[in-house]
C-alpha cells in the first residue's frame, strides 16, 4: 500500500502527513485534523478527515478546462514568455506545467481567470498579481497559457 503524499504549498517540500512530524512541537498533539509542514511549518486542513475539505480539494485540484464564454472578452492566446513587458493578460491554462509548480503559483492565486501583468522577460519572466511580483524560467512560463484583454472602454462600446 502506498501512503499519500502531500506537497506544502509554501516551501513546495513533499512529505508524509501520516508521520504527523510537527505534530511534536504542538500544544495540540493528536487529536486536530490539520496538516503541518514539517520544514516551515504551514498548516492546512487534512481532507481526509474533513469531508468538506475534500470536497473542496477535489473541486479545486480537478483539471480545469477553462471556456473563453466564461473569460470574456479574451483573444490571441500564447504562452506567458511570449507576452510583451508592461502588458496585461488573463491567464487561461496551467495544465502543462509540472503539478508541483501548478500548485505552487495557485497558492499565489495565478490560476484560469487571474489578470497578470507582464513586468520583465529577461533573464527571467517576472509578472505581477494583486501586489505581488513572481518569477519564473522561461521554461515554465511557456508552459502558462494566457490570452490578451481587450480594453475596458472597447468591451463596454
Amino acid at each position: 500500500m502506498t501512503m499519500a503524499r502531500h506537497t506544502c504549498p509554501v516551501c513546495m517540500t513533499e512529505f508524509d502527513p501520516s508521520a504527523r512530524a510537527a505534530c511534536s512541537a504542538c500544544p495540540i498533539g493528536r487529536g486536530c485534523s490539520m496538516i503541518c509542514c514539517p520544514n516551515c511549518g504551514h498548516t492546512t486542513i487534512d481532507p481526509n478527515q474533513s469531508r468538506l475539505a475534500g470536497w473542496v480539494s477535489t473541486f479545486f485540484n480537478s483539471p480545469t478546462n477553462v471556456d473563453d464564454s466564461m473569460l470574456r472578452p479574451i483573444r490571441n492566446k500564447r504562452s506567458l514568455s511570449d507576452v510583451a513587458r508592461g502588458q496585461r493578460v488573463c491567464v487561461l491554462d496551467l495544465e502543462r506545467l509540472p503539478a508541483i509548480r501548478r500548485r505552487y503559483l495557485q497558492a499565489f492565486g495565478v490560476t484560469p481567470g487571474a489578470t497578470v501583468t507582464v513586468r520583465q522577460q529577461s533573464p527571467l519572466t517576472i509578472f505581477e498579481i494583486d501586489h505581488t511580483e513572481l518569477a519564473l524560467e522561461h521554461e515554465l512560463a511557456r508552459a502558462v497559457v494566457v490570452g490578451d484583454l481587450e480594453s475596458a472602454e472597447a468591451a463596454s462600446g
